[in-house]
Order: C-alpha cells, then sequence, then structure tokens
C-alpha cells in the first residue's frame, strides 16, 4: 500500500497545471465549476485494482429538482503521469430515490472496498435516518439502511 504519500501525490496531482496558465485562474475555474449544488466532496481513501492505484472521491449534490435532497457519486481517481484522472464516476441512484438529506458521513477502506455510513435527515417523515454502502467495484455494491 502506498498510504497517505499516494493521498498526498494525488491531492498535489490535482494541482498540476499546464504551462503557460496562471493557477490562480485554474484553481479558480474548478473550484466555481462544481456549482452551489455539490454539498460535499471528499477524498476518502485509497483503491487498488488490476494493478492500478488511485484514490476514491464522494460527492454529495443537492437536487434543486426535488427541494435539494441528496445524490451520491463515487469516483476513482488516479493519474496519469502528473495529470489527474476520473477513471470511474458512478452513482448511486439509490439514495437519490430517498428524498433524503444528507448531513453527514463517515468511511472506511479495506482490502475489499469502500464503505461509507451515512447520516441523513427525511424531510418528509421528519426523521434522521441513517445508510451505509459497502462499494466493493463500479457495478457491485451493497446499499441499505444501517442495521443494528
Amino acid at each position: 500500500m502506498l498510504g497517505k504519500t499516494f493521498v498526498a501525490a494525488a491531492i498535489a496531482a490535482l494541482l498540476v497545471f499546464a504551462p503557460g496558465e496562471t493557477r490562480a485562474d485554474q484553481v479558480g475555474d474548478a473550484v466555481a465549476a462544481l456549482g452551489a449544488s455539490v454539498t460535499d466532496v471528499r477524498l476518502v481513501g485509497e483503491w487498488h485494482t488490476d494493478g492500478r492505484d488511485g484514490v476514491y472521491r464522494v460527492l454529495f449534490v443537492g437536487d434543486p429538482e426535488t427541494g435539494g435532497t441528496s445524490r451520491l457519486f463515487v469516483q476513482w481517481l488516479t493519474t496519469d503521469g502528473n495529470t489527474p484522472v476520473v477513471e470511474r464516476s458512478i452513482e448511486i441512484p439509490e439514495l437519490g430515490q430517498l428524498g433524503i438529506v444528507v448531513y453527514d458521513f463517515a468511511y472506511e477502506v479495506d482490502d475489499e472496498g469502500l464503505a461509507l455510513f451515512i447520516e441523513s435527515f427525511d424531510p418528509a417523515k421528519e426523521l434522521e435516518l441513517g445508510y451505509e454502502l459497502y462499494l466493493k467495484a463500479p457495478d457491485d455494491y451493497i446499499f441499505q439502511p444501517i442495521s443494528n
């Protein structure tokens, strides 16, 4: 495992820019491109698949068409030389269909993949709810209410 060194290198790679362009403009443009509906973005740990390495990026987005209820996206980031690359990006549609607002989450990463523990509020029922996501691969995951 590459550990914290790889995560630091991945973050640094996200700040590498093309020659001739000013860093401040690119950073500002990248932040502006995120949009106001992005409510949380985090790098949450490393992935290793078929000899490739990278980090997971988790994004929660408030859907303005549903009053700001949350949608969940997971991305697999890597680098191609000094260029950051989104290798894969998926949505977990089951979360978006619930009509909930996510206000926090915790995570764990191990050899099996990524686990998210999601804290949310259901505005229609006025209830706090918890969900868990176990993600082994882009097409292999379990999303369910947190079990006690």
